[in-house]
């Protein structure tokens, strides 16, 4: 069965991701997502996708939103270094990741542990941490796209 890891093990990204985490610290990742979900919700009008994965003998919520494309067009330096610092800020969080697809959109994604079998109320608990933990840096992020 293929893992559906969320931060790439790649060592060779695509070069237009490369170009981009030269101007970082190192804290930005490549997030790689799930093709498919299981369900889908929103959130502060935002598209939200999940799949329940078993994955070595452990159940796990993946959770992920795309938030759009990294702009590459910010009219100043700055607004573009704060995005890139809001990224870079976000790799304290403890079960949220935040980083950029290989074509360029920037993805919130979080991994939770969940229960088998799953009750109907598995979800709730994992969609409200990954929001309480991925919403401020959404709503940051959203004021530079």
């Amino acid at each position: 069965m293929t893992s559906l890891a969320m931060a790439s093990n790649n060592p060779h990204p695509s070069s237009t991701v490369l170009s981009f985490f030269d101007g970082t610290d190192s804290f930005i990742k490549q997030i790689k997502v799930p093709k498919i979900s299981n369900f889908s919700f929103e959130v502060d009008g935002i598209p939200m996708n999940a799949i329940n994965h078993n994955e070595s003998g452990v159940d796990k919520l993946i959770l992920w939103a795309t938030l759009g494309y990294l702009p590459f067009s910010i009219t100043s330096q700055e607004k573009r270094r704060a995005l890139i610092q809001i990224l870079e800020g976000s790799h304290i969080l403890p079960h949220v990741k935040v980083g950029v697809s290989a074509d360029m959109k920037i993805v919130v994604t979080g991994i939770y542990e969940i229960s088998i079998p799953p009750t109907p109320n598995y979800i709730f608990e994992p969609v409200i941490q990954f929001i309480q933990e991925s919403r401020p840096f959404i709503r940051l992020i959203a004021e530079y796209l």
